[in-house]
């Protein structure tokens, strides 16, 4: 996996993407409806502070990232997401001590390329969504993977040393497919 060149000059941030096979993740999840993103950290506070995160990341024998997963499916109100705190299930991890306190929500995640962008917590929370990453992985000649709602979709991704104090260093990792620049200008010029 290669960084894709001049991507920090074109967007701002150091970009790389990475094919991967399907996976599948598991993690606390809360329902979140249009114009409520409010309740998101008062979430993450709460499986922070009643201990369901670290018993998730200790479900690993070796120390996971910490994925936050941003989705859609039929349960989730029009405009709204479903918003996951997980890890991936891997050969390393065992979900069955976690499974009778709360219940875990599990997402297959299909086979498709993921775009990486590397950033700091405070970047991402005060410029990220502002500099607009599907506007600049258009700049980087990729679209959206959208139209499948087990890889459209994307992951605040925090590696297994992230420290928000001494480590803040995460990425955002997102479905992405190469543009076809004929396709997609027809389909812009068509909207």
């Amino acid at each position: 996996m290669e960084y894709i060149e001049h991507s920090e000059s074109i967007t701002g941030y150091r970009v790389k993407v990475m094919p991967r096979g399907a996976f599948t993740v598991k993690g606390y999840t809360l329902i979140v409806a249009p114009q409520a993103d409010a309740l998101i950290p008062a979430f993450w506070r709460e499986v922070e502070a009643d201990g369901r995160l670290a018993r998730l990341r200790s479900a690993s024998l070796v120390s996971p990232w910490v994925l936050v997963l941003g989705s859609w499916d039929p349960e989730c109100p029009r405009q709204g997401q479903r918003y996951t705190i997980c890890i991936e299930e891997t050969g390393q991890t065992d979900f069955r001590r976690l499974a009778g306190e709360h219940s875990l929500f599990s997402k297959e995640i299909g086979a498709s390329s993921w775009m990486i962008f590397e950033m700091t917590q405070q970047r991402y929370e005060t410029d990220f969504w502002k500099d607009n990453p599907y506007q600049m992985m258009k700049k980087l000649g990729y679209r959206f993977h959208a139209g499948d709602l087990s890889v459209g979709l994307h992951f605040d991704a925090y590696p297994p040393d992230f420290d928000a104090a001494r480590n803040p260093a995460m990425a955002f990792w997102i479905t992405v497919a190469k543009s076809d620049i004929r396709r997609d200008a027809v389909h812009g010029a068509a909207r």
